[in-house]
């Protein structure tokens, strides 16, 4: 049964959600912010805690804004824009300190300030989803549509391909899925779909449209890889491969590894989930030698062209899971970095990276609550040093994070 009730706010969750307590027991509501007044709708409740709606705003925050965006109340794409951006960033501040001093179980040092983005159009790549003519991000905890027509974390460019898409599902029935990326200085575009639209149609309607057109795995136009610039790098990334989304952030991303790199005098790297090696490339002309490791084919194929492409002569890359592929390298490292997906480093990594015993670990994360986890099974061979938040999502509870780790014993 929906109840109406009026809390006051006390803080955010991990996940940007307002805190407050009905008779004691934890509430989460959704795009409250702290210490507003809200009348909510109860709308669950469980054991432990209840979820709740905001009907009215009674007193508001002075850092709730505008909201710009018409899907915002039933989309999933972001969480927080109608917080201001620079509360945004203290929320993330507040919250990777939160998330350390309670889950890494180690002394902290002092954690730098976070690093903000622009906060919108940042992103060059995006996956979505097509049902019954609708194409957009699934509402929260559904897998209902939201049919966007804007959205203002995306660069405008996958704006003119999402209004393409609409036009051709109106005409074609059976898509399922789109990827669309931008490469950043190059504007290539890569187009991916999924579905079961005759080939032809496809070909003939996006031919003009991108510079990378993808079907079912098969390439119907250019390569299977774009051009991306990062520096005074170039590379070319597949659709499988991982580059990262934000177009503001990441050079500030690499150059901050690069600089840890320097302070440290690094000489041999291990770089372990190296993608398409921006990483490694990005380092190579301040070490002696980088080894990287990474489990999809495509993304070894597109770190190897662009070892050729960019004529960095430092590296070798192999292609396995991390976990399969490290216990065979023999070399002597004093330098590993670590950009593991969102469920951070299996175990069997994190025993084999104390048993190599290597002097240094910077470890970039895009998951404080993994993060957290891995430096507290580090923490008795491993003293951490340097904490740097990076906004890579703005108006989202997401983050990234690079930390530096010394060997202690």
């Amino acid at each position: 049964m929906e109840e109406n009730i009026i809390v006051q706010i006390e803080k955010q969750d991990h996940q940007g959600r307002g805190i407050a307590h009905v008779n004691g027991k934890i509430t989460f509501v959704p795009k409250a912010l702290p210490d507003e007044i809200v009348n909510i709708k109860l709308c669950s409740k469980f054991s432990k805690f209840n979820e709740g709606q905001i009907i009215t705003i009674n007193k508001s925050s002075s850092c709730r804004t505008k909201v710009i965006c018409k899907h915002y109340s039933i989309c999933g794409g972001c969480q927080l824009l109608h917080q201001k951006y620079e509360a945004q960033l203290d929320f993330k501040q507040q919250k990777i300190k939160d998330i350390l001093t309670k889950y890494a179980k180690t002394k902290l040092p002092t954690i730098n300030p976070i690093i903000k983005s622009e906060p919108f159009y940042y992103r060059n790549k995006v996956t979505l989803h097509i049902i019954d003519n609708k194409i957009g991000y699934y509402s929260p905890r559904t897998h209902e549509i939201v049919d966007i027509t804007t959205c203002y974390l995306l660069n405008p460019l996958i704006l003119k391909i999402i209004n393409k898409l609409k036009a051709f599902i109106k005409q074609h029935q059976g898509l399922e899925k789109a990827m669309i990326r931008i490469g950043n200085g190059t504007d290539e575009i890569m187009l991916n779909l999924k579905g079961t639209v005759p080939l032809e149609y496809i070909q003939t309607f996006f031919t003009d449209q991108v510079t990378s057109l993808i079907y079912n795995n098969k390439v119907l136009l250019g390569k299977s890889s774009i051009l991306v610039k990062l520096n005074k790098y170039n590379f070319y990334v597949s659709a499988p491969a991982f580059f990262q989304v934000n177009v503001f952030t990441t050079d500030i991303l690499y150059q901050t590894i690069i600089n840890m790199i320097k302070d440290i005098a690094a000489e041999n790297v291990l770089d372990l989930y190296c993608g398409t090696g921006t990483i490694g490339i990005c380092i190579s002309p301040y070490v002696n030698k980088i080894i990287g490791i990474e489990v999809t084919p495509e993304a070894v194929d597109n770190a190897k062209e662009n070892q050729r492409l960019n004529n960095i002569k430092n590296i070798d890359f192999m292609v396995g899971k991390v976990e399969e592929v490290l216990p065979q390298i023999s070399s002597v490292i004093d330098t590993i970095i670590v950009d593991p997906p969102r469920n951070g480093l299996h175990q069997s990594v994190i025993k084999k990276l104390i048993d190599m015993s290597v002097q240094n670990i910077i470890y970039t994360s895009c998951d404080p609550m993994t993060l957290a986890r891995d430096i507290a099974l580090l923490k008795d061979n491993y003293q951490l040093l340097i904490v740097q938040p990076i906004d890579m999502f703005p108006n989202t509870y997401h983050m990234e994070c690079v930390c530096l780790l010394k060997r202690i014993k």
